[in-house]
């Protein structure tokens, strides 16, 4: 899954909208997936900020914390997590930061 920053211009003036896409501060990638050991997570902020990221299934409940309200500084960071004690299915990845929270799912295959 990648995520990256894009923007929206309509198709008849070519002028960008201003829907707030632009002004992301969170672009992330989640590799490899599916996944069948170890998750990685290579995340890039625009800014500095708390961070908080949280694994969860699909019911919302959070099976892992993986950073719990750092400070970092703007620049790229990369998480890894095991995933031997998960079970395979489909799994939800968040990254709030003070301003902002960034949601995506990764497949866990066994």
């Amino acid at each position: 899954v990648l995520c990256t920053e894009f923007e929206i211009k309509n198709p008849i003036s070519g002028i960008a909208r201003e829907d707030g896409l632009s002004k992301r501060t969170i672009s992330s990638t989640v590799y490899p997936n599916p996944i069948s050991s170890m998750l990685n997570i290579d995340y890039n902020l625009k800014q500095s900020s708390n961070v908080s990221i949280v694994i969860r299934d699909l019911t919302g409940k959070a099976v892992a914390k993986l950073v719990n309200s750092e400070q970092k500084v703007a620049g790229d960071y990369t998480i890894s997590m095991e995933t031997f004690n998960l079970p395979a299915g489909v799994y939800l990845y968040t990254i709030e930061t003070e301003t902002e929270s960034h949601t995506n799912r990764f497949v866990i295959k066994k």
